[in-house]
């Protein structure tokens, strides 16, 4: 009886490991290449599949790797112009292990040496080693194939150089694989390739098979001084666990400053994922003046201009996001103000609602590569409604240091105005959010503005105003509208101005009191400009966001003499 069972064994098992076996094909496809393989070739590869797959534990544990790493390979990948096919060199050279070292002192999951590293602008000391950071490490590895197939113009021998290096590759090279589009793989080609392609082979079918992956690799951005220990029990993950994906950080050691970095987050259940989502105010450092709050009603949002709102985080594309909000692609597009050939950035809110004609805060000043679509993100407002309160042509370029209104419209005869974009003065002087509403009331005056305030000088002088005054030294103005100019004045305090109707808006202010009862806010318009004026170029005096000031009554020409 047990001689049966054993012949039964020994007849099953065989039949069960071939089951679990890939047989190889005698065509592959490799970076938009052909490859034909010998029977020899065939044979060659397959006797490393099947020792790739021969123990299923371990075979497992790999493709769970793959199913978490490969997707942030794909994206640095894609993003480089790199074939995706190279993804599966992570695993031939490390095992996706990022604390994987050879005998020849090459670490990481792309086993980079020291100097290579430090030529591919991987950065390694004694604090932080980023071959130990897979997205860090793949952009380093990217680099390195683009710039050995200039070389080659051949990916397949770009491959090979990853081993043999330039000078070792170039006598397994012919003249004719310039170009190619189609490679013969036989028994005697290069172990390195044969092993590649085992890989390649192996592991194709069994990875993203799993719609449940065990694991899922986020990228979240840590501030300098920041912790591996505090972080954790901010998104609740077990630190022995953060740490395991993040060797790039020194045991014990804070995040240091100059650089920014990334912690790499598994995720393995609904509560992390919730602690990550939650905490996506830190992903905003740096982009908006007042930090969003997480909404009170669901913590995967937050909440700008009284909006909900979800922060991009690091590899997160407009499908994801659309999937996050639980919105079609198109709906999610339009409320943003999103093109099919825009992209997604980093620490930027996308809304999951109708974006507002208004901001709760009054003036932005543009910084250097912002534009009125990324401005109308940070505030919550709709791109042609900021083009609109500035008269801005969709064409027209933001130029930095521009203010814009995001309350009002500007009136015609205020011109464009630029200030010091790099000044934090001016920016929390200009950007200060308005209490209450977004509409501010203007039946309340306050009281005249102790800085040096904003004037406009009038397009025409009549004969009275061109009387000689004392010297009048203007600020640079970098663009005047119909001839309009802004200049700083160190004027003595003005009343606030009475507050008008909607009918008596165009209208020159008269003597006579209106009715406060019955208003609407009006735009703040700047002073007009009197010869009594003092005019001081005074750009380290900013000022204040919020002022109030009236138009100049007409002055009547005089008669001629």
């Amino acid at each position: 009886m047990n001689k049966r069972i054993i012949l039964l064994l020994l007849w099953v098992l065989p039949l069960l490991a071939g089951a679990q076996s890939v047989t190889v094909p005698s065509e592959l496809a490799f970076g938009g290449m052909r490859l034909r393989l010998t029977n020899g070739g065939q044979q060659a590869v397959q006797q490393k599949v099947d020792a790739l797959r021969r123990h299923q534990p371990s075979f497992q544990a790999r493709v769970d790797l793959a199913d978490a790493y490969f997707p942030l390979i794909d994206r640095t990948f894609q993003a480089e112009g790199i074939p995706l096919d190279f993804r599966y060199l992570a695993l031939q050279e490390s095992g996706l292990q990022g604390e994987a070292q050879s005998i020849h002192d090459a670490v990481g999951y792309w086993q980079f040496k020291r100097e290579s590293a430090t030529e591919l602008g991987v950065q390694v000391d004694g604090t932080v080693d980023e071959r130990k950071h897979i997205v860090a490490s793949s952009r380093g590895a990217a680099a390195y194939f683009k710039r050995n197939n200039a070389t080659f113009r051949n990916w397949l021998n770009t491959l090979l150089s990853y081993n043999l290096g330039l000078t070792g590759t170039k006598p397994y090279t012919l003249p004719t694989d310039v170009g190619a589009t189609e490679m013969e793989i036989s028994e005697k080609t290069h172990p390195y390739i044969l092993t590649f392609l085992a890989h390649k082979v192996a592991y194709e079918p069994a990875v993203g098979q799993n719609p449940q992956p065990p694991m899922l690799l986020q990228e979240f951005p840590v501030q300098p001084g920041q912790r591996l220990e505090a972080l954790a029990q901010t998104l609740q993950a077990d630190p022995a666990d953060l740490a395991r994906h993040n060797y790039w950080l020194s045991r014990g050691s804070a995040v240091p400053a100059g650089k920014a970095y990334t912690m790499l987050v598994p995720i393995t259940d609904e509560l992390q994922r919730t602690a990550l989502l939650a905490n996506q105010r830190t992903a905003t450092a740096g982009q908006l003046l007042s930090q969003p709050e997480i909404d009170p009603e669901n913590a995967d949002f937050v909440r700008i201009n009284g909006l909900r709102a979800i922060v991009a985080l690091p590899g997160d594309t407009k499908e994801s996001l659309a999937r996050r909000a639980n919105l079609k692609m198109k709906r999610f597009m339009q409320y943003n103000d999103l093109y099919a050939f825009d992209n997604i950035v980093v620490g930027q809110p996308y809304f999951v609602q109708k974006k507002r004609d208004k901001s709760s805060v009054q003036y932005h000043v543009a910084q250097p590569g912002e534009t009125v679509t990324t401005v109308g993100q940070k505030y919550g407002m709709r791109t042609r409604a900021i083009l609109a309160k500035n008269r801005m042509r969709r064409t027209e370029e933001l130029r930095p240091g521009r203010m814009l209104w995001l309350q009002f419209t500007r009136p015609r005869e205020v011109a464009v105005e630029y200030v010091d974009s790099q000044d934090s003065r001016a920016l929390a002087a200009f950007e200060r959010p308005v209490s209450g509403s977004a509409t501010a009331s203007a039946t309340t005056p306050q009281p005249a503005p102790a800085t040096p305030r904003r004037i406009l000088t009038p397009k025409a002088k009549t004969p009275a105003e061109t009387a000689p005054t004392e010297p009048v030294e203007q600020a640079t103005i970098l663009e005047e509208p119909q001839a309009d100019s802004v200049v700083i004045a160190d004027a003595t305090p003005t009343p606030a101005a009475a507050p008008v109707t909607k009918e008596a808006a165009d209208l020159p202010p008269t003597a006579a009191t209106p009715d406060t009862s019955r208003v609407k806010s009006q735009p703040v318009v700047p002073a007009q400009a009197t010869t009594a004026d003092t005019v001081q170029a005074a750009s380290q005096n900013l000022p204040p966001a919020r002022f109030r000031t009236r138009r100049a009554r007409p002055q009547p020409i005089p008669p001629s003499q």
